[in-house]
């Protein structure tokens, strides 16, 4: 029987120097990345296993993006719907 261990692989994205670095600490690597026209100032950093890593990057790849603009694209999108979900007035029918 195979175990597998579940190791957490932290994304940091960081601005810096008018760039902003995607790091991926299991690999200790940098990738830079231009910014757009808004200055980011604000970073998140997340936790996540090998397959869910993994995901994002496949697909990134197929969007033809990078993980940091695929994660955040998606982020914000989800997070947009959450927002106008929950600004809605449900009224009762009448009668």
């Amino acid at each position: 029987m195979k175990v597998f261990s579940r190791r957490l692989h932290p994304l940091v994205l960081v601005s810096y120097a008018g760039l902003v670095h995607m790091s991926a600490a299991n690999h200790g690597r940098e990738i830079a990345m231009a910014e757009t026209a808004a200055s980011k100032h604000e970073r998140v950093h997340l936790c996540l296993d090998a397959g869910s890593k993994h995901k994002l990057e496949r697909a990134a790849a197929y969007e033809g993006t990078s993980v940091s603009r695929f994660v955040l694209d998606s982020a914000v999108a989800a997070a947009e719907r959450v927002i106008e979900a929950r600004k809605r007035i449900v009224l009762p029918a009448t009668d």
